[in-house]
């Protein structure tokens, strides 16, 4: 989950998409991929006040971090 979250960062990705994403047949089966993915990644869950359409998207210092370990993997 956190790659399909990076993919997409700085934008967010609707609960619908990510489900159809990660194939979760079932909310249980969604909800448990969140609830695990919460455990590793700082994953904010919103819902938009106009539409009520859930929304996921990555904290910010976790991008910040991989895209660092990126740059910094590639100094010799």
């Amino acid at each position: 989950m956190p790659d399909i979250l990076l993919q997409v960062y700085p934008n967010k990705i609707s609960a619908e998409e990510l489900k159809a994403k990660l194939k979760a047949n079932s909310p249980s089966a969604y909800y448990s991929a969140l609830r695990n993915a919460t455990i590793f990644v700082d994953v904010n869950s919103r819902t938009c006040e106009s539409s009520a359409e859930k929304y996921h998207v990555l904290d910010k210092h976790i991008v910040h971090h991989h895209l660092s370990r990126g740059v910094m993997g590639t100094v010799s």
